[in-house]
């Protein structure tokens, strides 16, 4: 198993239903941004989903087809997943997560110029 390193910057444990939350904004991604850690899950019961999206537009709602999206979690009572890589995400693209159920999130990140 590999060292992966926590990033500077988290996003904290929480999500909500039907909604859609910025991470990095298009503009502050100047060099690059590296999703470090990565946790999705579900926190209730019942079905939830989690996506991750990375595109230079928000996405209009949770499970937009038309924003790229580069990780995506369905699940149903209380299961979570640990992504077990780090993503590298270009400069110029903004980050969000969109919540359906109750999906949760926990990620931690690092700017490359920082």
């Amino acid at each position: 198993m590999s060292t992966v390193t926590i990033g500077k910057h988290w996003f904290p444990a929480g999500g909500g239903q039907n909604s859609v939350a910025q991470l990095v904004a298009p503009a502050d991604n100047k060099q690059g941004v590296i999703l470090r850690t990565i946790s999705l899950g579900n926190g209730g019961l019942g079905q939830a989903q989690v996506a991750i999206y990375a595109d230079t537009h928000a996405p209009a709602s949770p499970g937009d087809g038309n924003t790229r999206q580069i990780a995506v979690y369905n699940s149903a009572n209380f299961t979570s997943l640990i992504v077990p890589y780090e993503i590298q995400v270009p400069a110029g693209l903004g980050i969000w997560l969109g919540f359906t159920g109750s999906a949760q999130a926990q990620l931690t990140y690092d700017f490359i110029d920082e």
